[in-house]
């Protein structure tokens, strides 16, 4: 599937926008990893819940995506959707789109994406009509999720840089569990390694490894 030639025009990839969304801007400093990790509609790891809480793991998507579905980043949006039972939209080029709806959980998507282009019958409930009828979008904000823009800037810089996005902010989430840094650190942390970090051509796992442990080294140094 070709997202960068017709029939497809956009990807759409939607957001809870995690457990802060609500937060005053204000706010975000001074929340605790306690408080980021209760997130409203899905039950995951540490790690993913802070990702969700930053929108860094749409960061990562937008990367993946860009790499599964030879999509250029013109291609690829990402948009809010709090109740989390539209996992994707697929946009095409007549103006039409379809949609993976599920409830709030990747073991079906996944389940979907092994089986390709087969359906294995699986005893899961579906969405009912009462939730359907209140789903709701919006565009993100950018100045309450500043990760989500990294992935971008990322693809615009090639080579190893989306092994460095991705290696950085596994060290600054580790760094914010382990109450070392503040929430609103995360994202200028992994927007320093990103811009600081060297980025040369990396064409084997051993040289995409060897960048993205430099970026990590880098990210547990960075002064909060």
């Amino acid at each position: 599937m070709m997202m960068n030639k017709r029939p497809y025009r956009r990807l759409w990839l939607t957001a809870s926008g995690g457990a802060l969304r609500d937060r005053p801007l204000s706010d975000l400093s001074a929340v605790k990893s306690q408080d980021a990790l209760q997130h409203p509609t899905w039950s995951m790891g540490k790690k993913i819940t802070i990702d969700s809480a930053t929108l860094m793991n749409k960061s990562l998507e937008i990367l993946e995506a860009a790499v599964l579905f030879s999509a250029n980043a013109e291609n690829i949006a990402v948009i809010m959707h709090p109740q989390s039972i539209v996992h994707a939209f697929l946009e095409y080029a007549d103006g039409g789109m379809t949609a993976q709806l599920s409830v709030p959980d990747m073991k079906l998507p996944i389940a979907r994406m092994l089986d390709w282009p087969h359906i294995t019958p699986m005893q899961r409930s579906s969405p009912d009509w009462e939730s359907l009828s209140r789903l709701s979008f919006s565009p993100p904000d950018e100045k309450r999720y500043p990760c989500l823009r990294l992935a971008y800037r990322a693809l615009a810089k090639g080579n190893a840089a989306p092994a460095i996005l991705s290696a950085a902010n596994e060290a600054a989430v580790t760094r914010f569990l382990k109450e070392e840094i503040l929430f609103t650190d995360i994202a200028r942390i992994n927007e320093h390694v990103l811009e600081e970090c060297p980025n040369e051509k990396a064409d084997t796992l051993e040289e995409v490894t060897a960048f993205a442990e430099t970026a990590r080294l880098l990210a547990e140094t960075i002064s909060p």
